[in-house]
């Protein structure tokens, strides 16, 4: 009974450029059908990572576990 929010790498970048590790992750509703199929079983379920650097921003690394962002899809819907 959750569902995605936006983008994760708003979340996770504050904590690398205080000098920390963080990780995201957020389940997402069934919204993907895989090939062959008739209808969703997958959901995006978003990842975000990031990582301080000694010389220079961070590392911040974010994903939807999909060829396509579920927001994504919904912005170019409408």
């Amino acid at each position: 009974n959750s569902h995605h929010f936006a983008a994760l790498w708003p979340d996770v970048e504050p904590f690398a450029e205080q000098g920390l590790v963080a990780l995201s992750v957020v389940n997402s509703m069934t919204c993907v059908v895989p090939h062959g199929a008739d209808r969703p079983l997958f959901g995006t379920n978003p990842i975000a990572f990031a990582a301080p650097r000694a010389d220079g921003p961070p590392i911040v690394f974010d994903l939807a576990t999909s060829a396509i962002a579920h927001g994504d899809v919904q912005i170019a819907a409408r």
